[in-house]
């Protein structure tokens, strides 16, 4: 069996324009399906994290997080969200836990 490879190292992580909850698109998007709004919510403190409260940086996942999550997705670590892509999560996430 081969071996999974090892994801390369994101550079710049610290740099990312936006969280993808975050993203105006992506907020319209869920914003039209307010059966969602719970979902989107839950979505958000799954990847907070630890004491996100108490740090100055904005709510929402780790930037490496995030860089890596992006570049499994889209093939890069700053690529734009597709807001369908975040409706469709909100309901696959919302099926699992029926």
């Amino acid at each position: 069996m081969e071996a999974t490879p090892i994801p390369p190292r994101v550079e710049n992580v610290d740099r990312l324009r936006f969280v993808p909850m975050y993203d105006a698109r992506a907020l319209s998007a869920v914003a039209k399906h307010p059966s969602l709004w719970l979902e989107a919510m839950r979505a958000l403190l799954a990847v907070a994290p630890d004491g996100w409260w108490r740090r100055r940086r904005r709510f929402g996942p780790e930037p490496g997080y995030l860089a890596w999550r992006l570049l499994t997705a889209y093939a890069s670590s700053t690529a734009a969200i597709d807001p369908d892509d975040v409706v469709t999560y909100l309901r696959w996430r919302r099926r699992q836990r029926a």
